[in-house]
């Protein structure tokens, strides 16, 4: 009788995170949520990589709290970049550019640069060549 009681409330307190969620999308859990999806799926098909993208840009959409650890910030601004530079890569450039703003690995390795100066080149620089050709 007890095992029904436990069982059947899993439901409900899975309803109820969701629901949390909804209310305050940038509480811990929500953030830990967003990271999660992101790491489950950041390195998969285009599909999952839609789902990683827009988990990223949830958690980086909440204002910074004390506990945001620079790192991670910087690895998932890193990571939108890296994923917008394929088709998007205007929209790719300020993802670069914040990454590099944190004091983090990502601000002293060269690939954040190297990301930043093929999106700079797949579009502005290639409007830029175009209007003085």
């Amino acid at each position: 009788m007890v095992a029904v009681l436990v069982i059947a409330g899993l439901p409900n307190a899975a309803h109820s995170q969701v629901k949390e969620r909804e209310q305050n999308p940038c509480s811990v859990e929500s953030k830990n949520q967003y990271y999660k999806d992101f790491l489950a799926s950041h390195e998969g098909n285009s599909t999952e990589q839609a789902k990683a993208l827009e988990a990223a840009k949830k958690y980086i959409a909440c204002p910074n709290q004390d506990n945001d650890q620079q790192a991670t910030l910087a690895q998932l601004n890193l990571a939108v970049g890296r994923v917008l530079i394929v088709k998007r890569p205007r929209e790719a450039i300020p993802y670069f550019i914040k990454a590099a703003s944190y004091d983090s690995i990502v601000k002293s390795s060269p690939l954040t640069y190297l990301h930043l100066a093929k999106a700079y080149e797949a579009r502005p620089y290639a409007l830029q060549v175009d209007v003085y050709n």
